[in-house]
């Protein structure tokens, strides 16, 4: 895994509220934006946060569950969350995993 300087990344641009892909992590790109004024926070369900992928144990951050629940739960029941079950459908050929997605190893 390649490790990036944040702030950096953030010198390399000016521009307010215009998010740069500035590397991936676990088959997913990781955005940056500058703010400007004052920035209502939402959440995204089901993403992967570099909190977690450090410390795959920790539950909260960008989800409910830790890392490693989530991957359980998955494996178990197609979905991350039981709350999640009614908004996923079953996996269909047009279905592909990156290939740079890879699973935690069980303690």
């Amino acid at each position: 895994m390649e490790k990036v300087s944040i702030s950096e990344k953030l010198s390399q641009f000016s521009d307010h509220w215009n998010p740069r892909v500035v590397g991936k992590l676990n088959g997913q790109h990781v955005r940056l934006a500058k703010f400007q004024g004052d920035f209502v926070w939402h959440q995204h369900e089901q993403e992967d946060d570099p909190v977690q992928f450090e410390d795959p144990d920790f539950a909260g951050g960008a989800n409910t569950v830790s890392l490693r629940q989530a991957q359980r739960n998955f494996a178990a029941i197609g979905c991350t969350e039981e709350r999640f079950l009614s908004h996923v459908r079953p996996p269909s050929r047009k279905d592909n995993r990156d290939p740079e997605w890879i699973p935690l190893e069980e303690d």
